[in-house]
């Protein structure tokens, strides 16, 4: 073991009981996208105790730089700062503090690992050849904070020559770590669509226009799309999770109004399903009578890993965890994450860690009451991080 590695374990090793403080301390105050008031109020209490200058951005966002004594590179942390509208179970051994809202996703664990690197960096500032960014993005899981960030300037002053992110998985272990190059997760659209019928009595259809027997053949046909028009060696999702139709047993309806999302891999099969949808849809609903208006909307990018920060990352997680602990992501996931965003602009990686422990329990996935994140995910996702980023300096 080098003695770099040595330092970088023992300071992990000594900070958990910290990290693990502030990631409690965040998990009982969950918020909305662009609402993370109290979230960045402690945020920024913590980086003044640390001495780490930071500035204010998109209301709830924050950047904060760690200058070092010797020039060289700039590499930027990310960490996603916004709670869910999920409902805590009780039983939990920190639970929210803000009803209805929870770190369901394991953004609390992302600030304290980004917070205890920052912190490492800061004690070693007068060692450190270049400059480490910490960018604590709001509303990942809805608008997105990455753009307007970017737009005001966060990868500036100074300019970032390399960005890192992660996310804890529950499907891997405390200890392993995934990466793969190329695209890790989908793109997306959503869909909304109103189809136009002629309102009837339901016991004389043929005097009118039956909505929802349009709306019905849609959902359908949609899937074709997927099935007959996108290569079986591609993804591609289209998922119908609303509809509104219709006022009685009795009446059918004139209108049918749904709602769903598109999620791709390759950008080619992107701009094929948003030209075929609405073409697909107006052309049904026209030929049984009726008509349809279709809105889609483009949501966040295919999130693209840089091959060279990948390849760093890769050795740094192998001598770190071991070869053993980490593994390559087989197929990129169709759930979206607009760190997609920063790897457009700058040379990124985004990797993935294990929160859970089958010999304690059972956790429970991303999104769901049930999530926890394992204490000691902390350690070695700031272990990880650190020794990630003085590779990426050329430590």
């Amino acid at each position: 073991m080098s003695g770099r590695m040595q330092r970088v374990k023992e300071y992990a090793e000594s900070v958990f009981p910290w990290v693990l403080a502030v990631k409690d301390a965040l998990h009982q105050i969950p918020e909305a996208g662009f609402e993370e008031v109290k979230t960045a109020r402690t945020l920024e209490n913590i980086l003044t105790e640390l001495q780490i200058p930071f500035g204010r951005m998109c209301k709830t966002g924050i950047v904060a730089v760690i200058e070092g004594r010797y020039p060289g590179k700039t590499v930027a942390v990310r960490a996603d700062v916004v709670g869910l509208p999920v409902t805590e179970q009780p039983q939990n051994p920190v639970c929210s503090l803000h009803p209805g809202s929870m770190h369901a996703c394991g953004h609390d664990a992302h600030m304290a690992i980004a917070l205890g690197t920052a912190r490492y960096f800061a004690e070693n500032r007068e060692q450190l050849c270049g400059n480490v960014k910490l960018l604590f993005q709001p509303a990942e899981e809805t608008d997105g904070g990455a753009l307007p960030m970017i737009s005001a300037g966060c990868l500036e002053n100074p300019p970032v020559d390399f960005c890192i992110g992660q996310h804890v998985q529950p499907y891997l272990q405390v200890g392993e770590a995934e990466c793969r190059k190329g695209v890790l997760n989908g793109a997306s659209n959503t869909m909304e669509v109103k189809v136009l019928g002629k309102g009837g009595h339901g016991a004389s259809p043929h005097n009118a226009v039956d909505a929802v027997a349009i709306a019905a053949h849609l959902v359908c046909a949609l899937q074709t799309l997927v099935s007959r028009e996108v290569d079986p060696a591609d993804s591609a999702v289209i998922s119908i999770g609303k509809i509104q139709g219709g006022t009685a047993g009795n009446i059918i309806a004139d209108t049918v109004r749904f709602r769903g999302i598109i999620r791709t891999v390759s950008q080619n099969t992107r701009e094929h399903l948003k030209k075929r949808i609405p073409a697909l849809i107006e052309g049904i609903a026209r030929g049984m009578g009726g008509g349809a208006l279709v809105d889609l909307q483009d949501g966040y990018e295919a999130l693209v890993n840089d091959g060279g920060c990948v390849d760093v990352f890769n050795q740094a997680a192998a001598e770190y965890l071991g070869p053993e602990k980490v593994f390559e992501k087989e197929s990129p996931g169709l759930g979206v994450e607009d760190f997609a965003f920063f790897a457009r602009q700058v040379p990124s990686v985004f990797y993935h860690i294990g929160c859970s422990d089958k010999a304690k329990r059972e956790n429970g996935q991303l999104h769901s009451s049930s999530f926890q994140v394992e204490p000691e995910t902390l350690k070695f996702g700031v272990g990880l991080q650190i020794y990630t980023v003085l590779k990426l300096l050329g430590g």
